[in-house]
């Protein structure tokens, strides 16, 4: 490593060999780190008069659940700022009762005023007439062996971003976002599609400009 430092930055070379690289000073001085952002990001969300929480969940390479919450919300000088607010590991079942659970909690311990926060969009949006008409193209797509196999390999065939439509569950029902997302992005190559199928009825939704 010093030789390193010795080709990129020979004059401060004596500056890193004074740089104690143990476990013990590692350890303390990313505890150190994650204490100071964790007072910084308080003491902004301590400004805030409103503020919004957006969530979402995935899974890791150990199949454990983590559900990630941002904040959103505005200062008195209208200035607005969104931050990573914390990652909470659902480390049992994924239910609504477990996820207000870590929700909650994560919000405590940011002591996030829960009367600052906004309505949550889902809620005050009637989003089921958007959600069965998506969730019934995914299904035409992806519940058909032969269909998706095709659908892969027509976005393949005209270079798209990407390979494949996301599937959704009610059980993952943060996964909503993500699944209109890229519904969205693809839309133009699944009308295509259909269109090649000579199955213009399964788009109709998507070429509904209202």
């Amino acid at each position: 490593m010093l030789q390193v430092w010795d080709v990129l930055c020979p004059d401060k070379k004596n500056n890193f060999q004074t740089v104690s690289l143990s476990r013990k000073t590692v350890t303390s001085r990313i505890e150190a780190i994650d204490k100071n952002l964790t007072s910084q990001l308080e003491s902004k969300i301590g400004q805030l008069k409103f503020c919004s929480i957006a969530m979402d969940e995935s899974t890791d390479i150990n199949d454990t659940a983590q559900l990630v919450l941002f904040i959103r919300g505005v200062d008195e000088n209208f200035e607005i700022s969104e931050e990573l607010a914390c990652m909470r590991s659902l480390k049992g079942t994924a239910k609504g009762c477990d996820i207000f659970r870590e929700f909650q909690e994560g919000l405590l311990t940011l002591k996030v005023p829960i009367t600052n926060i906004y309505a949550l969009c889902k809620s005050a949006l009637n989003m089921k007439p958007v959600i069965d008409a998506v969730v019934k193209l995914v299904n035409t797509i992806r519940s058909r062996g032969l269909t998706h196999r095709q659908f892969r390999n027509f976005l393949q065939s005209v270079q798209s971003e990407y390979s494949d439509v996301l599937y959704y569950t009610e059980v993952r029902w943060l996964s909503a976002g993500c699944v209109f997302e890229r519904v969205w992005q693809l839309k133009d190559d699944i009308v295509s599609f259909f269109h090649e199928k000579q199955c213009s009825a399964e788009c109709e939704m998507l070429e509904d400009t209202e």
